[in-house]
């Protein structure tokens, strides 16, 4: 289904429901639909579901509401307002593969051209080690962080389309590590991720909200704008981020110079880590550095909200 105009937007949606999240991943469709596609944007749902039998076992004490919908496995929607139409069925894919996170965004991208790209993955996260835990297959399976970054930064490889918004819709994500690798080398595919800034709702974020403000600001020039107005409509705590790769390699610097001071003035014997950012104070040999590296910081961070 080759799709040749042109619109201002196209959203896609990774939502790994191929677990025991799979009761709220679905209702990320249905809320997704209550908005959907227009003449400005597109918005395209690559969804799985794990058996209801699973979320029980895992979620024992949770009541599940009964769905109109029963159906398990991978399905791929171009999302409409109240009814979305089918794509393709694709069974019982792994969503922690990165293969097939590369070949959905690259499928998108071709299939639905447009002026600018907002790329949503959806599911659990653990930091910097993996993201996207899929049971649905005969063994579980996670999508490592390096692997997600490198399945993203080939997509400008082989398409020559940056991401204009990478969404990071999974709890802890908001790590100077994983900002880097995505931002690692001087031709990277994001400009700016949005994400929690620690962990967020069981539920994600409210897509209905978040597909609006972009409908409602889809000829917006500034990006910074745009992600601005994403925060200030959503009451969750977020950060919109500039991926840059000059700023992040000063970022990286200035880490290594902080290290260098704590450990040569053996900084780790009464203050941990932590408290070397955090509980800074005049009197350590350490203060300039760290006073540089929360400076550059600042730097990459376009806009925040914590309640």
């Amino acid at each position: 289904m080759k799709k040749t105009n042109i619109k201002q937007w196209t959203v896609l949606i990774y939502a790994n429901g191929n677990n025991e999240l799979e009761p709220e991943i679905w209702r990320s469709k249905l809320a997704a639909e209550k908005v959907g596609s227009s003449d400005n944007i597109n918005v395209i749902m690559e969804i799985g579901r794990e058996n209801p039998q699973l979320v029980k076992i895992i979620r024992p004490h949770d009541s599940m509401p009964k769905e109109n919908e029963s159906w398990t496995g991978v399905r791929r929607y171009y999302i409409l307002k109240s009814k979305s139409i089918l794509i393709k069925k694709l069974g019982n894919s792994n969503m922690a593969d990165p293969h097939n996170l590369y070949e959905f965004i690259k499928w998108c991208i071709e299939t639905y051209p447009a002026k600018h790209y907002m790329v949503i993955l959806a599911g659990h996260g653990a930091s910097y080690i993996a993201v996207m835990p899929d049971l649905s297959q005969n063994m579980p399976y996670m999508l490592g962080v390096q692997q997600m970054c490198k399945v993203i930064n080939m997509i400008l490889k082989d398409t020559g389309i940056k991401i204009d918004i990478l969404v990071l819709d999974m709890c802890f994500m908001n790590s100077i590590e994983i900002m880097y690798e995505l931002g690692s080398k001087k031709s990277n595919c994001v400009k700016n991720v949005l994400t929690y800034i620690k962990d967020g709702p069981l539920s994600g974020l409210p897509y209905d909200k978040l597909i609006y403000t972009v409908e409602q600001n889809n000829n917006i020039s500034d990006l910074s704008n745009l992600l601005k107005n994403i925060i200030d409509n959503i009451d969750l705590n977020l950060v919109a981020i500039e991926i840059n790769h000059a700023k992040l390699k000063k970022i990286k610097q200035d880490v290594s110079n902080v290290a260098y001071s704590y450990l040569v003035n053996k900084g780790y014997e009464n203050k941990t880590a932590y408290q070397l950012i955090n509980n800074l104070d005049m009197k350590d040999p350490w203060y300039n550095q760290v006073l540089q590296f929360q400076n550059s910081l600042k730097k990459i961070i376009i806009h925040y909200k914590n309640l």
